[in-house]
């Protein structure tokens, strides 16, 4: 954490847990924008009893309490809750006005797992998770056949955009997309196909706080 005058003040350490190499993560940490939550994954039972099977979860750091006292506990909310070897990864989490009368996050992601009914097939897809308190509903952005993989989401700072990178699975093939999602009050979204590429790999995606500017790396 910075002071106001930009002098480095403190670190915190979010997480505590034991592992291996060959398990034992917590990665992929994202910021909100007003500095009072952090989003990853994990596949440790951070929440004692809530993910005893080791599946890569979301999970939720509160910071609240550190603005008062540096020492505060810091609490973690699991965001999904999936099956043996389910995969949730790369957060993505909006910056919510501190003039809202109630504050929502929104998270994006990539997952394996069927959270509406609509992804039966498992293949990996892109959703938003909304979190208004301990409330948390999930709203699915893509659906793809198992011959694409979605990833590398971000979004925008009200939440309503959703930009991330469609690769092809199939070897041979030469599609992958960029494109961004605009997710209306009725929850249901419309997706705009910014470009096509006869490239397979495109990831590393980022957009603006208000959503009209995305950029991305590609080969």
């Amino acid at each position: 954490q910075l002071g106001t005058s930009g002098v480095f003040t403190r670190t915190r350490q979010v997480t505590n847990s034991s592992g291996t190499v060959l398990g034992g993560f917590s990665l992929g940490p994202a910021i909100s924008g007003d500095g009072n939550r952090v989003a990853f994954f994990s596949d440790r039972d951070l929440v004692p009893g809530q993910n005893s099977d080791g599946s890569f979860e979301l999970f939720l750091a509160d910071l609240t309490g550190l603005a008062g006292n540096p020492e505060a506990n810091i609490g973690l909310t699991q965001v999904t809750s999936s099956t043996a070897a389910a995969v949730n990864t790369w957060p993505a989490i909006n910056s919510p006005s501190v003039t809202d009368a109630i504050i929502v996050y929104y998270i994006a992601f990539a997952s394996d797992q069927n959270y509406t009914g609509a992804n039966p097939d498992g293949n990996t897809e892109i959703f938003r998770a909304m979190i208004v308190g301990s409330s948390i509903t999930f709203v699915q952005v893509t659906s793809t056949t198992t011959d694409f993989t979605n990833d590398f989401p971000a979004i925008s700072e009200n939440g309503s955009r959703i930009a991330f990178a469609t690769n092809s699975t199939s070897p041979g093939s030469a599609a992958a997309s960029v494109s961004v999602a605009r997710i209306g009050v009725s929850g249901v979204p419309t997706i705009t196909q910014l470009q096509e590429f006869s490239s397979q790999t495109n990831g590393q995606i980022a957009i603006s706080a208000d959503g009209y500017v995305v950029a991305w790396s590609s080969d």
